[in-house]
């Protein structure tokens, strides 16, 4: 069973990445040994699913590989299957039925509270608009627990200081109220104080997280943000 026609066409004429096509073409290696090797299949058009499928199955009984490692490598047959039928040397693609393992979604790492009050209390952030701008963000991550999203199109008419509460648009345009504590409040009426006189005419749209220019902040301006604290 050949696949090195499938490997020249990655690499010279898709031009993938030489890394790319080192991968697949050790998946697929591997593939075509598990069915020579185990099931004794020599022919391409005798491979069914359930062949496949068997294959799956070895991967996942090797403890050293994720199941993201095991649907990558699903995914490079995959590919090979596309191919062949594209250019017509089989009429049907036993892959399609296929279901893959599921990856187990990571966990939610959480910063310490420790950590928390040194950044707060010891790092100095800088005297300036932006200086407080970005304890403001840090502080409102890490007392609300906001998503980035919600963070960046939360609007002046979204903070209610009077019960300290803001009301944040979510997924699926799902509102929710968001309580903070008073140091929260503190923080909060000091920054849009800022805002007020750095922007007498207003910010665009509103937004309380802006730039120098009152555009609303993106989000890669937050991720520089949380890496220089």
């Amino acid at each position: 069973m050949n696949y090195q026609d499938f490997i020249d066409y990655l690499r010279y004429e898709r031009r993938v990445s030489p890394h790319t096509v080192t991968v697949y073409e050790h998946d697929l290696s591997q593939f075509f040994s598990f069915l020579q090797e185990k099931l004794e299949i020599n022919q391409l058009s005798d491979v069914h699913t359930e062949d496949i499928r068997a294959w799956m199955i070895s991967l996942l009984e090797d403890e050293s590989l994720e199941a993201r490692s095991v649907n990558r490598k699903v995914s490079a047959v995959r590919a090979f299957y596309r191919y062949k039928l594209k250019t017509k040397e089989l009429s049907s693609n036993p892959t399609l039925s296929l279901r893959t393992p599921k990856v187990p979604k990571k966990l939610p790492q959480y910063v310490d509270q420790k950590d928390m009050e040194h950044l707060f209390n010891d790092i100095p952030f800088e005297d300036s608009f932006e200086g407080l701008r970005d304890r403001t963000i840090l502080e409102l991550f890490y007392a609300t627990g906001m998503r980035l999203s919600e963070l960046l199109n939360i609007k002046t008419q979204d903070i209610h200081l009077q019960d300290n509460t803001i009301k944040i648009l979510g997924k699926r345009n799902k509102e929710r109220v968001v309580p903070f504590g008073n140091r929260m409040a503190e923080l909060l009426t000091m920054y849009l104080g800022n805002l007020e006189k750095k922007f007498v005419e207003g910010t665009k749209n509103n937004y309380i997280f802006v730039t120098d220019k009152g555009e609303q902040l993106y989000p890669k301006a937050v991720y520089r943000i949380v890496r220089i604290y």
